[in-house]
C-alpha cells in the first residue's frame, strides 16, 4: 500500500495508540499469542480502512474519508481480531461464525464481543451472545 508520509505518520499513530489502549496480562504463551492476533488483526483492519478511506476521501472530501475509513478498518479490524481469538481459542470451527459477525456494525458492539471471545468458556457459549 503506498501512503503519503503524512498518512503513514497517521497510520504509525493510531496503531501506537491501539497497541498503548491494550493492557491485557501477559501470563501465558496463549495470551501473548492472543494479543498478538489481535494486534495484527487491528492493525491490517486499520490499514486497509485509511486506504479505504483515502480512495474514498478524494471524491466526498479527505476528511470525512479519512474519518469513514477508519471507523471501517477499526470495524474490519474488530471482526478479524474477534475471529483469531476465537480460532486460537477453539479451532478452524470459529470460522462459521464469520458471516454473522461481518454483518455487526456497531463498534461498541463488537469491542464487547471481542472481550467476550477472550472469556467464554465455549465456542457455542460465544455464539450465544451473538443473538
Amino acid at each position: 500500500m503506498n501512503l503519503t508520509k503524512l498518512q503513514n505518520q497517521v497510520v504509525r499513530e493510531l496503531i501506537q495508540q491501539l497497541e498503548a489502549e491494550q493492557d491485557m496480562p501477559m501470563t501465558s504463551l496463549e495470551e501473548l499469542a492472543i494479543e498478538e492476533g489481535v494486534r495484527k488483526g487491528l492493525r491490517q483492519g486499520i490499514e486497509q480502512g485509511i486506504q479505504q478511506g483515502i480512495q474514498q476521501g478524494i471524491q466526498q472530501g479527505i476528511q470525512q474519508g479519512i474519518q469513514q475509513g477508519i471507523q471501517q478498518g477499526l470495524r474490519d479490524g474488530l471482526v478479524r481480531a474477534t475471529l483469531r481469538l476465537l480460532q486460537t481459542r477453539f479451532g478452524e470451527d470459529a470460522l462459521r461464525l464469520q458471516p454473522r459477525l461481518v454483518q455487526i456494525e456497531s463498534l461498541e458492539q463488537l469491542e464487547a464481543l471481542t472481550a467476550e471471545a477472550a472469556l467464554a468458556p465455549s465456542l457455542e457459549a460465544f455464539e450465544g451472545k451473538l443473538g
